[in-house]
């Protein structure tokens, strides 16, 4: 039996792609990108991470202190 690396390649990727989309979501450099070029959602994601994330870049990552 041959192995075609394009094809494991293809199944890793496959399996990969959503953990790395939901880690990329959460990630503040991301966020802070997408609310630069108004590409964010409306709403943050309704997990608790996500909304936790979204809290620290707009209240607390980058802020001077009061």
């Amino acid at each position: 039996m041959i192995i075609n690396p394009e094809q494991v390649i293809s199944a890793i990727t496959a399996i990969a792609n959503p953990l790395i989309k939901e880690k990329i979501r959460h990630n503040e450099t991301v966020i802070k990108l997408l609310q630069q070029f108004k590409l964010d959602p409306e709403h943050p994601p309704a997990d608790f991470s996500g909304v936790y994330a979204y809290a620290l870049v707009e209240y607390g990552v980058g802020k001077p202190n009061p």
